[in-house]
């Protein structure tokens, strides 16, 4: 009985330091799960706060890439409406002139005519070049940058977001196992024991299987990793929508109506020299016949 009763206490002693050491485990896991919890709220508050500065730098650049045609669009049209005005300025002057002309050519008094001649045989110089319609006068080219810059966008989106997923699915508050569930308890081959004042000795005196086995917490139980990677998606976004800005700009400035840079005003002597030595030379110097050799 002595030897039954040593038995026992070691096992009793085995039983106490098991409820230790899994109470420990429970407390670990506990402590483990308040982690997890406050790392998956992180990292929503992080992600929730990246996403919205994200929509609100794409809001950004859509009242920009806006401002940035409105602006041209008003720029281009002033001058061009400028323009008409001095080029319809110049169609009254080049009538009145022609009107002027005509009355030298058809009039019969050879005074009048020589006392007019004068004034009129001189070169006649336009205020205003009329000019020629530039080929890129729409904004189609800044519609299909704009239209990439989309396509790039949910590219980028899609290849972050698998790797978001994976990096969430990776995160366990559980060490990677399959979980071993055993029976309570395994059959016996010992001797039966008939002693009454031992009742209970039987069934207690069998080796002790856990129901559940005791498993460690994962390196792994937090949300960095996710942080991180939202981090990295905001940064290349940030990253593709600046590069793809300075060409949207670039194409905005690229459209004109006007062939030039600058509608050439013909008050500028620099304009006038730059003008006159073009193809379409807008001065004529009117060849007016010689009444006496028209009585000849």
């Amino acid at each position: 009985m002595v030897k039954k009763q040593e038995e026992l206490k070691i096992q009793h002693l085995d039983f106490t330091q098991k409820i230790k050491d899994i109470s420990e485990k429970v407390q670990t896991f506990k402590e483990a799960v308040d982690s997890h919890k406050r790392s998956a709220q992180a990292a929503v508050e992080h992600s929730d706060r990246i996403f919205s500065e994200l929509i609100r730098s794409l809001h950004e650049k859509r009242a920009e890439v806006r401002e940035l045609i409105s602006t041209k669009e008003e720029n281009e049209i002033g001058q061009i409406n400028d323009h008409i005005q001095k080029l319809d300025q110049e169609i009254s002057n080049l009538k009145r002139e022609n009107d002027k002309l005509k009355l030298i050519l058809h009039t019969e008094d050879h005074i009048h005519f020589f006392q007019n001649y004068s004034s009129q045989s001189g070169l006649y110089v336009c205020t205003a070049s009329p000019g020629d319609v530039n080929d890129l006068v729409t904004f189609q080219n800044v519609e299909e940058s704009v239209s990439e810059l989309n396509s790039q966008l949910v590219q980028l989106f899609e290849k972050h977001m698998a790797k978001i997923s994976k990096k969430v699915a990776d995160v366990h508050i559980f060490k990677p196992t399959r979980l071993q569930v055993q029976d309570i308890y395994s059959t016996s081959t010992s001797e039966s024991e008939s002693d009454s004042e031992l009742p209970n000795y039987s069934s207690q005196s069998g080796l002790y299987v856990y129901t559940t086995s005791p498993r460690d917490v994962n390196d792994l139980l937090t949300f960095e990793n996710v942080e991180e990677s939202v981090s990295e998606l905001k940064s290349q976004l940030v990253n593709l929508c600046k590069e793809h800005m300075a060409r949207i700009s670039k194409k905005v400035a690229d459209v004109q109506i006007s062939k030039t840079s600058w509608l050439q005003d013909m008050d500028s002597p620099e304009a006038s020299a730059s003008y006159h030595s073009s193809d379409d030379e807008c001065f004529f110097s009117p060849v007016l016949s010689d009444p006496e050799d028209e009585t000849e």
